[in-house]
């Protein structure tokens, strides 16, 4: 939190700071996501020629809705730090 006084004494908006968070959220959700799905399409791949499981298929749709899943729980733990990050007081960085 003293960082983000330290930006804010200095002039950085609140806009900014949302963005500064944001970003990096996003970019770990759309590696991760796209991590998982190439593994599990290479598990699927793998294990096709297995008797055992025959009838299981990864559908584009699972994929979409475990990616809105995941989305919204990225997007909600960052909103609680972004609500920390805009009442931060900047005299934070001032004091001990």
């Amino acid at each position: 939190m003293r960082y983000f006084g330290a930006l804010k004494a200095i002039g950085v908006t609140n806009y900014r700071l949302v963005l500064m968070i944001l970003l990096p959220a996003v970019i770990a959700f759309l590696i991760g996501h796209s991590v998982g799905n190439r593994w599990t399409a290479l598990f699927f791949e793998m294990t096709k020629e297995n008797l055992d499981l025959r009838g299981f298929r990864l559908m584009p749709e699972i994929m979409m809705i475990t990616g809105g899943l995941v989305f919204s729980a990225v997007i909600a733990a960052t909103a609680l730090n972004v609500r920390r990050v805009v009442v931060v007081d900047p005299a934070v960085v001032f004091r001990g």
